[in-house]
């Protein structure tokens, strides 16, 4: 830009507090917001040039001016993806700002490259010694956030989640809570089998024989994933993440009972038939003692054919191991610590009922939002090819059915928050030339494409209202993410005061995306997918970031100290 003042007109702004677009003349001045012109008709630039002669006037015409978009769920993981490579991605996709969490495999972060988007971070508390990190005045956090479930071996599981709360009560900022809770019986029972009627379970030949083969698809250590790894040593890795469980023998006991279920799977006790007869009650040559009367109805006992075998390249297998039961039973958890006093986040929920769950809370504790992720919407597991790890994420993507309810409670404007959970893994822990789900690291590159894939969702009948829905999206990928943060004084919205952050969104384009800005493109879960909408242009603090692909580096840091 030549001068410090300028103006963007659109006949299709997203003003804060109205509830469709409207034709409105932006009037910006450095990186602010200085003034706000809403007409009460659109305007040809002729006209526009006429009223505002002086003005240097950006005119579109066709395009929808959204706020700048945010995304407060993402990780960056070193040098898989590194932040000009992320930033690039958001930017591309009409992200303005991403809060970002430290990586959970000890990869070293570099913040001092180029940034096209702005940045801000977000403070994991695990443990009580986490919370020395956290400054309660002057951090750099505008949140902290806490996961239920181990996300790696250096990355626990919340152990007292009571005191933890009431310790993170007293930094007065929002918590963000990943509620996806497994537990050992969850690790180690959930039979693959589990959705075949029980008639057919006895026809398998490759029929589950110990223990260890009852291993769900959540690998908890990034040394899992080696690829020379044997499948008993995944198993004791795995065991190991397990080792202070105090109730494994009960696990144990229980695993044990559910294997021996399946010895009697195609036994009707009713039919003689199957009952094994004993002609007399003469001792048996081979024991010094008499059958007793329960021998004559003891079945025979299983016969294995061959060893068994564990399919890790079918989808459907990862996506049955992990219930939909695991998110309720964390969001339940953090429900009987939670008092109200302080905002309370529950991110990336993958379940319909969790959300149901949810909703009747929020009835009464308005301090509560809730989050889903855009590939919760877009895809479904019947839809997801077997070998394609790219999809691997925890929680994972359910089924059509479950979609169905999302989008529901989505239009039925139920949910507050979409953000991407954009974690980027390397091809070679995503097991991506072998196609094994079970040991493939859980995490979807997608950042950048969270619009146009919420887009391709609601816009899936062409009568639907644009208007409208271009007005909630900026609702849940703006507004709401700023007030969370806390940073709503400077972004989320086009208002007088705050930092020009614009999208230029054309919502008729169609168009098959094969570009990715990773450092590891083929990684992207969109890739190939034809998707609604385009991103024409982005403006940063009042500076042009991106335009048609072609990128410039304007982002920095924010931190709570800025607002």
């Amino acid at each position: 830009m030549e001068t410090d003042e300028w103006a963007v007109y659109c006949e299709n702004t997203i003003l804060e507090n109205l509830s469709f677009p409207v034709p409105a003349l932006i009037t910006v001045n450095g990186s602010i917001i200085e003034d706000i012109q809403v007409l009460s008709q659109p305007l040809s630039f002729a006209n526009i040039k006429l009223l505002y002669p002086s003005l240097t006037i950006f005119y579109y015409e066709d395009s929808y001016l959204l706020p700048g978009l945010i995304d407060s769920n993402v990780k960056l993981n070193g040098d898989w993806e590194g932040c000009e490579n992320g930033t690039k991605n958001a930017i591309s996709g009409g992200v303005t700002f991403t809060c970002i969490e430290k990586n959970f495999f000890g990869l070293i972060e570099d913040y001092n490259g180029n940034l096209f988007c702005d940045l801000g971070f977000l403070a994991r508390i695990q443990d009580f010694s986490d919370l020395n990190s956290v400054d309660k005045k002057n951090g750099q956090f505008l949140a902290v956030k806490t996961y239920l479930n181990p996300q790696s071996k250096d990355v626990d599981k919340v152990k007292d989640v009571k005191r933890l709360f009431r310790e993170i009560e007293l930094l007065g900022m929002p918590v963000i809570v990943d509620c996806a809770l497994t537990n050992d019986r969850m690790l180690h029972v959930a039979s693959p089998f589990r959705t075949e009627p029980i008639e057919k379970r006895s026809d398998f030949r490759n029929r589950l024989k110990s223990i260890d083969h009852f291993l769900v698809a959540v690998d908890m250590d990034i040394n899992v994933c080696d690829s020379n790894s044997s499948g008993d040593e995944i198993i004791e890795e795995i065991k190991s993440c397990r080792k202070e469980s105090t109730n494994s023998e009960c696990y144990e006991e229980l695993t044990r009972a559910e294997l021996d279920s399946y010895s009697y799977e195609s036994t009707d006790f009713s039919d003689e038939n199957s009952v094994t007869k004993c002609k007399s009650l003469e001792l048996d040559k081979h024991s010094t003692r008499r059958n007793s009367k329960l021998d004559l109805f003891r079945p025979p006992s299983l016969q294995m054919l061959e060893s068994p075998k564990y399919d890790e390249q079918n989808y459907q297998i990862y996506y049955l191991n992990v219930p939909t039961n695991c998110e309720i039973a964390g969001i339940d958890k953090i429900l009987e610590v939670y008092n109200g006093n302080h905002p309370l986040h529950f991110s990336n929920l993958s379940c319909a009922d969790s959300f149901q769950r949810l909703i009747n809370v929020k009835e009464i504790l308005s301090n509560v939002t809730i989050e889903t992720c855009p590939h919760y919407l877009y895809f479904s597991s019947e839809n997801i090819p077997d070998k394609d790890t790219r999809f691997k994420t925890f929680p994972p993507i359910r089924n059509q059915n479950n979609q169905k309810f999302l989008v529901k409670y989505l239009k039925q404007d139920k949910i507050d928050i979409i953000s991407s959970n954009h974690n980027p893994i390397h091809p070679n822990y995503k097991m991506m030339e072998l196609g094994q789900f079970r040991r493939a690291l859980p995490g979807v590159n997608c950042l950048g494409f969270s619009l146009q894939a919420v887009w391709s969702v609601l816009m899936k009948k062409k009568s639907q209202n644009e208007g409208k829905w271009a007005v909630k999206i900026a609702k849940w990928m703006s507004w709401n993410q700023a007030k969370l943060l806390g940073i709503e004084k400077y972004k989320g919205s086009i208002a007088v005061g705050k930092h020009a952050d614009f999208v230029l969104w054309k919502p008729r384009e169609i168009k098959e995306f094969r570009e990715n800005y990773s450092k590891y493109p083929e990684n992207c879960i969109y890739s190939g997918k034809k998707l609604a909408g385009e991103v024409e242009a982005v403006y940063l603090r009042g500076k042009l970031a991106f335009y048609k692909g072609e990128f410039y580096a304007h982002g920095i840091k924010i931190e709570p100290s800025m607002k």
